[in-house]
């Protein structure tokens, strides 16, 4: 097999989407006899972390890192989280990319110890969210009902901040905006 770095573009079907990554500089390998490229387990391993950071999830040692900082196993963690072990000792080696949501629930858990309290009382978890509690001075309201009470998308400017600011991660905060103002949380709405 003859090394070669050559511009690669792949596919990867995730989480219900489909998603193009592009590495211009990837290490493959060509069969002599045949032609045929093959990846060897390093540019595998390196689409993989070039898909998570596109992604902007978590990495492994970031998730690694985040749990043994609150003195959680990972046997611990998964239960808290509601996860199987296999499936979170697999997103700290780096074998499984989590999927949106599970990334979405580990950034809460780590952030807030609330989340964590919340998570942990096995007594009351089965009646964890089946009332809606907004922060004081909050209130998640639709669009259409946000309207009525005078904000308008002038606003919209300071929500694409909060985005850039709490996700940095998210390439394009003007249209994930957007695609949220189905529902907004709207400051001081009674």
């Amino acid at each position: 097999m003859q090394l070669m770095t050559s511009s690669y573009t792949t596919d990867i079907s995730h989480d219900g989407r489909t998603y193009t990554v592009t590495i211009p500089d990837l290490e493959l390998g060509r069969c002599e006899r045949c032609g045929e490229m093959v990846l060897p387990g390093a540019a595998s391993e390196r689409i993989t972390a070039t898909f998570r950071q596109q992604l902007g999830y978590l990495t492994p040692e970031q998730v690694r890192e985040k749990r043994k900082s609150l003195g959680l196993t990972q046997k611990e963690l998964a239960k808290l989280i509601g996860s199987a072990d296999a499936a979170l000792s697999r997103l700290e080696t780096g074998t499984q990319i989590q999927s949106r949501a599970m990334d979405r629930l580990l950034r809460l858990f780590f952030a807030f110890d609330n989340v964590r309290r919340a998570l942990a009382d096995e007594k009351n978890l089965a009646r964890l969210g089946l009332e809606v509690q907004a922060e004081a001075g909050m209130q998640i309201v639709p669009q259409n009902e946000a309207k009525k009470t005078g904000d308008d998308d002038s606003s919209s400017s300071s929500w694409v901040n909060r985005v850039r600011e709490y996700f940095p991660h998210v390439p394009d905060a003007e249209a994930a905006v957007s695609r949220a103002r189905a529902f907004q949380i709207a400051p001081g709405v009674n």
